[in-house]
């Protein structure tokens, strides 16, 4: 029997291109869904332990570390952050502001467990935008998408891809964003197909 999974996520968007610390997520034929409101509200050194089992973020640059902050888009620092706003705390989004000394890429594990081979996923995921940091208006701010089954190369999949939904002019200003308006989130639903993952295989 060929299995297929569909994997839901709330968040402000992920790039799956590093290694994990912090176990797999388990797919027995189930939908696996996340909307990360567990994460930290408050503080600025919550360390990645602390996200849900089979997700975890690695930073680059000079100011890399292994903790995030708890923010609404106000920082202007270039850190892994819980996004969230005032008037509704307790929903948060993991997400990220690149700086030049701060790069961070956010992953999930999954392996299979169903029992047979998954021939294809669909992933569903809600990019929130929480920060305009004054980009130019010729450019969009994008996040990429990438997955690797098992052992094997990391694969661009540009269809899951986030662009900013944020269309700024002359006059937009600097500064944080209500990443749960309807005016800076984007939904996006694509299933992945064409491949071949064993049951028992580990895939990102």
């Amino acid at each position: 029997m060929r299995r297929s999974i569909r994997i839901i996520v709330l968040l402000v968007l992920f790039s799956m291109q590093n290694q994990f610390v912090n176990g797999q997520i388990s797919l027995t034929g189930t939908d696996y869904s996340q909307n990360f409101d567990g994460l930290a509200s408050t503080g600025s050194t919550n360390d990645l332990s602390t996200l849900p089992t089979g997700w975890s973020f690695s930073e680059a640059g000079s100011n890399s570390n292994t903790s995030y902050a708890a923010g609404s888009g106000s920082d202007n620092a270039g850190n892994t952050y819980s996004f969230g706003t005032a008037s509704a705390s307790s929903d948060r989004a993991i997400g990220s502001l690149a700086s030049n000394s701060v790069q961070t890429t956010i992953s999930a594990s999954f392996t299979n467990n169903t029992g047979a081979t998954m021939t294809y996923f669909t992933i569903t995921y809600v990019g929130e935008q929480y920060r305009f940091g004054g980009r130019s208006l010729a450019s969009a701010d994008k996040l990429q998408f990438s997955y690797k089954i098992g052992a094997g190369s990391w694969i661009a999949y540009t269809k899951l891809d986030f662009i900013s939904p944020y269309a700024p002019n002359s006059s937009s200003a600097v500064g944080s964003m209500d990443g749960n308006s309807v005016s800076y989130k984007f939904y996006i639903d694509r299933m992945i197909s064409g491949i071949s993952i064993p049951d028992g295989t580990t895939f990102y």
